[in-house]
């Protein structure tokens, strides 16, 4: 499907801020019409255009979304021969004129983290996670990874290529559970490169490892600060038969045939009853990550 270029809004700072991709089909970017809305229910009815996408060039064949997200030091797992494929399913920028509406539903620890600062972008990211999980950073730890937030136009494959940035990061949960190791209360400071390793662009290095995790689906909600830039994202982080439902959804097997058209319908079709049945633990986590809770 070809993306067309942005709807051209009264709005400048709506223009372009609203981006995303549910597996290959577009999810709106543009907002067409902006009643600011009182409650997020108002938000996803609202009508939008599908004008656009947000993946990096870097691990062009995983289709990341440019927004900070999760995954093992080597994205397709530590076994070239056994390689496994992470799903961004949904990656949605939020506009700009919403940041406070979205703010409301993030942890009071994640909340303290935000005094003061004004550049906030916020992200709704929903991914899968498929490898087999355990505690070394170096191979089959879960890593917090926002350098594709940070280095959105980095290249798949570049000779010299070397890009660091001085970072603060956090990641938090409702239950206070899930953090980065040694975050305690407040954040971490870690150095994210984006560089050549004579083959390809990779990210660099194994830091920031999660800990609390269940073997369940929930949501995490993740903060970066770079200079003056700030990136809150919430991640849906779905468990293998989660993701299977999910992809039914996104393509159309639950729902007539046809992916969701907006983000209302996509919303929909994840709350019907028959949905809801299969997915007894995932159901909690897509409600608090929907605001549906």
């Amino acid at each position: 499907m070809q993306a067309r270029q942005g709807v051209l809004l009264a709005q400048p700072d709506i223009q372009v801020a609203y981006e995303g991709v549910i597996r290959g089909h577009l999810v709106p970017r543009a907002m067409q019409h902006m009643p600011i809305p009182g409650d997020i229910r108002d938000f996803v009815t609202l009508d939008l255009g599908y004008p656009g996408e947000a993946r990096t060039h870097q691990y062009e064949e995983l289709r990341m979304p440019k927004a900070p997200v999760f995954h093992t030091y080597h994205p397709t797992g530590p076994d070239p021969r056994n390689p496994v494929t992470p799903a961004y399913s949904l990656s949605v920028k939020i506009p700009v004129a919403l940041n406070e509406l979205f703010l409301t539903y993030i942890p009071p620890a994640l909340t303290m983290q935000l005094r003061n600062t004004d550049n906030i972008e916020i992200f709704w990211n929903i991914q899968d996670r498929p490898w087999a999980l355990g505690n070394n950073p170096a191979t089959n730890a879960l890593l917090f990874r926002p350098h594709s937030w940070l280095d959105p136009d980095a290249p798949n494959i570049q000779r010299v290529y070397d890009h660091r940035f001085n970072i603060q990061a956090g990641v938090f949960s409702r239950d206070g559970r899930v953090h980065i190791q040694g975050q305690g209360i407040g954040l971490i400071n870690d150095t994210s490169i984006v560089h050549d390793d004579g083959e390809r662009v990779v990210s660099s290095p194994p830091t920031l490892p999660i800990e609390g995790l269940r073997d369940e689906s929930q949501v995490l909600y993740s903060f970066v600060r770079h200079g003056n830039r700030v990136a809150v994202t919430s991640t849906l982080l779905l468990i293998q038969p989660d993701q299977q439902v999910f992809d039914e959804v996104t393509t159309g097997v639950v729902g007539g045939g046809l992916p969701p058209r907006n983000m209302e319908d996509l919303i929909g079709r994840v709350t019907d009853e028959g949905v809801r049945r299969r997915l007894p633990q995932g159901q909690r986590a897509l409600d608090e990550f929907f605001h549906l809770d």
